[in-house]
């Protein structure tokens, strides 16, 4: 049901219940998220939101993933962090949170994160999220890569905004259609 070929997809798996849930980038441009609990082998069980999200209008010729998700793992609540679709040039990112409670992002806000290290808009094709594994914190780490400047840049998410921002390189001009980054908590 995702509207058009499928590029992308990730799958996590909730830490505090057996929530799982699966989002997908199709050529579209559109994220859509399909989520599930129990009986998962079957198809009816899955609740699906589309266009949850749009990361971009022509798809591109140079490979990307363009989206991430992750767990808090404390209260369970999934976000889904993604480079937004915008001219705004203080949205250069975008997330969305899932409350652990709910299935569905039908009615989820969209909230923007500011790229502080230029003024334009700035487009981002690699996206990779990791919680913080101790099962006391909220806390993620962000990092991605601008297509504008080929920075890589990251953010802690400390549960109620992305902060700590940090230019890790300044140049990831080298690795164009590959998956240049990487970000794990130990």
């Amino acid at each position: 049901s995702a509207g058009s070929p499928i590029r992308e997809v990730v799958i996590k798996n909730s830490p505090i219940s057996n929530k799982k849930v699966l989002v997908t980038l199709s050529d579209d441009g559109f994220l859509d998220s399909y989520v599930c609990e129990s009986n998962c082998e079957i198809a009816s069980s899955w609740t699906v939101s589309n266009n949850i999200a749009q990361v971009w209008g022509t798809a591109p010729v140079t490979h990307s993933k363009r989206f991430d998700i992750d767990f808090e793992t404390l209260t369970g609540n999934l976000l889904v962090v993604y480079g937004v679709l915008s001219s705004s040039t203080t949205c250069d990112l975008a997330y969305k949170i899932l409350p652990a409670s709910s299935f569905s992002f039908i009615g989820v806000s969209e909230n923007c994160i500011d790229d502080t290290t230029a003024t334009t808009d700035i487009s981002y094709r690699w996206i990779n999220l990791d919680s913080n594994p101790i099962n006391t914190s909220n806390e993620l780490v962000l990092t991605g890569i601008d297509s504008n400047n080929d920075d890589i840049v990251a953010w802690v998410w400390n549960g109620i905004i992305f902060g700590n921002q940090l230019e890790v390189s300044s140049d990831a001009s080298a690795v164009s259609g590959k998956e240049a980054l990487v970000v794990k908590y130990a």
